[in-house]
């Protein structure tokens, strides 16, 4: 699903940036996944990854991150929450607020509802 969505947004809106969380399994691992296989043909450059501090932010580390994504100038947020997912729950809000187009894609059906 995640690489269908990112193939879709090349589709819709030609070559982009991808930027995601840098985290070493789930969406963000899959998306890096997609970047080193068909990245050069959809990206024009290397992805922007924003990991979050855990040993300097603490328990803050994941939605101090999700601000600086937000704020990197996306122009589209895709998010693929598993259950209750606060994080990504955490990232969706902070796009709503920012006012950034965002797709929330469900497991389930493979389907997205824009938040």
């Amino acid at each position: 699903m995640i690489v269908s969505a990112l193939n879709d947004v090349y589709t819709h809106y030609g070559k982009f940036v991808l930027v995601h969380g840098g985290c070493p399994t789930g969406a963000d691992k899959i998306a890096d996944e997609w970047f080193n296989e068909h990245g050069w043909f959809y990206c024009p450059g290397d992805p922007d990854i924003f990991e979050a501090r855990w040993d300097i932010e603490g328990t803050q580390a994941g939605p101090l991150r999700n601000g600086r994504m937000v704020r990197s100038g996306a122009k589209l947020g895709l998010a693929f929450p598993l259950g209750d997912s606060r994080g990504t729950w955490d990232c969706v809000r902070k796009l709503r607020t920012a006012r950034i187009p965002t797709r929330i894609y469900d497991w389930n059906s493979g389907m997205y509802r824009r938040a």
